[in-house]
């Protein structure tokens, strides 16, 4: 998954990049991103969760963020997205739904 070894990837930024790619429409958007993240959920390569900020005060408004994973199997995964994507009614944007970061020990 590109960039997850060095930064968090936002579910947006892989269905953007699936849209650009021309590998998906809006009839099988959502199926061919849930294709492409399972297997490196499912090989532990990625994990799932959402970047939280906390109640403290910070200079920068992109200071404070903690990545807080998901507790929960691929499968879970993969439908939580699902519901919560449905329950959009359109692709996710930035910062919405989840977010993916490297496994620790898996940089690749």
């Amino acid at each position: 998954m590109p960039n997850a070894a060095n930064d968090h990837v936002g579910l947006w930024s892989l269905v953007k990049r699936i849209r650009r790619a021309g590998a998906a429409d809006d009839s099988n958007i959502l199926k061919t991103t849930q294709d492409l993240i399972l297997p490196f959920l499912s090989e532990g390569a990625i994990i799932a969760g959402q970047l939280v900020r906390d109640d403290e005060f910070h200079a920068s408004r992109l200071e404070g963020y903690e990545f807080h994973q998901w507790n929960m199997p691929p499968q879970e995964v993969i439908a939580r997205i699902e519901a919560e994507w449905t329950g959009l009614g359109r692709d996710p944007n930035i910062g919405q739904i989840v977010w993916f970061t490297a496994a620790v020990g898996n940089s690749q």
